[in-house]
């Protein structure tokens, strides 16, 4: 009944902490990004430079980010500002033996890779939905006469389209939308359950972008294809099934990859507690 109560109050007390000036500070910098890869146009449009033709659409945009964007990625580093590099300064501070002690390794792992797995989703798709409302005070989602322009034609062939319409293009949106904070979750609980290991801020930090570019160097050596390409999934540029299978199967992998990172980071932490 303690642990219980003391794994309360440890909530409480991390949920005030993850969610402070750093957790909304990631979001400008993941928003920021996101605009350093938009196309020169957009860009001097989004900074009132020049007014929109009436040919711009949010999805056009958009999808030459995750296309050709390499900026955007950097949410891979930013989205751990919130909470997720917080064990080693907290071990520094020698708070992590009272906290332990109080309520146990296995619990304090679990909020540990919770609420830091938590602020990262929510930070990534936080910065996302804030460079989507920053293009749409100039731009709509789509024009609407997209068909007419030509522009559009290629984007009904890309995942998690469809038939494309002023509708569902919104919906584009939303995918977009669940599956960055998927990506940011699944990377930031990675991350947070290696930082017992790591045990650097700065190395926690950059760990989800090093091991993603690690991956995709291997993926092109390998010749891996895109429909078993994990980084393709986690940016919506791969559908080998319906969008609510595709859906489906990042959040399992999602849920897997956290209770992966819950257990690393159980027993690294009782090795570090026993050997110092």
């Amino acid at each position: 009944m303690k642990q219980g109560y003391a794994g309360t109050d440890f909530i409480r007390v991390t949920v005030k902490r993850a969610f402070h000036i750093r957790f909304f500070l990631s979001f400008f910098l993941i928003c920021l990004a996101f605009f350093l890869d938009t196309e020169v146009s957009m860009r001097q449009i989004m900074l009132g430079k020049y007014p929109p033709t009436g040919t711009e659409g949010i999805v056009l945009y958009l999808e030459y980010v995750l296309l050709y964007g390499t900026n955007y990625k950097l949410f891979l580093i930013f989205m751990t500002l919130g909470y997720g590099t917080s064990f080693p300064a907290d071990y520094k501070c020698g708070m992590v033996h009272g906290f332990v002690s109080r309520m146990g390794i296995k619990t304090y792992a679990r909020i540990q890779i919770g609420i830091s797995a938590l602020s990262g989703g929510l930070a990534v798709a936080g910065g996302f939905l804030l460079y989507f409302f920053w293009m749409r005070m100039f731009i709509p989602v789509i024009p609407e006469h997209f068909r007419e322009t030509g522009m559009y034609d290629w984007l009904e062939a890309m995942p998690y389209y469809g038939d494309l319409t002023q509708e569902n293009a919104r919906l584009f949106v939303v995918y977009m939308l669940l599956i960055l904070f998927l990506s940011g979750v699944t990377w930031t609980a990675l991350a947070a359950g290696f930082s017992v290991y790591l045990n650097h801020t700065y190395l926690v930090m950059i760990f989800p972008y090093f091991l993603s570019r690690m991956y995709i160097e291997a993926a092109k050596m390998l010749r891996l294809p895109d429909e078993i390409r994990i980084d393709r999934w986690f940016t919506g540029l791969t559908q080998p099934f319906p969008i609510p299978v595709c859906l489906g199967l990042l959040l399992v992998f999602c849920v897997f990859i956290c209770i992966i990172g819950r257990r690393i980071f159980s027993k690294a932490l009782k090795w570090r507690l026993e050997n110092g």
